[in-house]
């Protein structure tokens, strides 16, 4: 399968099945999330999101220090640090301040270069047709 917002060919499951009997995806190059259903022909991707507004934050503590990362879910942030004993947080991360990680946001800075600015600014977007069943590649 191909991402329609980077173009990359990898994509990686990352629940086996939605509500609605779709397969949920993430592109391992921009992190765009996808839901593929096949049984109605269809892709369909929630609309982009700016960094702030993007992950979860998480939070790290050494000593007296706490450094906040962006979570991408499955017990990982965007510098790849596993946060299986981190502490989740009930807002959104934010970049800025003393306390963010700035490898995440480094990260963070690179996947949302990758969006290209028609793909912006959607409030939705319209599920893609595919061709057949047993097609592998997004339009």
């Amino acid at each position: 399968m191909h991402c329609d917002i980077c173009g990359s060919a990898t994509l990686r499951e990352l629940e086996p099945t939605t509500p609605a009997g779709g397969d949920w995806y993430a592109c391992a190059n921009c992190l765009a999330t996808f839901i593929v259903n096949l049984d109605e022909h269809y892709v369909g991707r929630p609309p982009y999101m700016p960094i702030n507004d993007r992950w979860c934050s998480v939070e790290e503590t050494h000593g007296p220090a706490t450094i906040t990362h962006a979570s991408i879910g499955n017990n990982t942030t965007l510098c790849g640090l596993n946060t299986a004993t981190f502490q989740g947080q009930a807002h959104s991360w934010s970049p800025h301040g003393p306390e963010a990680c700035n490898d995440c946001h480094q990260v963070a800075l690179r996947v949302d270069a990758l969006w290209p600015l028609d793909k912006r600014g959607r409030a939705d977007r319209p599920r893609t047709r595919i061709a057949t069943p047993s097609t592998t590649t997004m339009p």
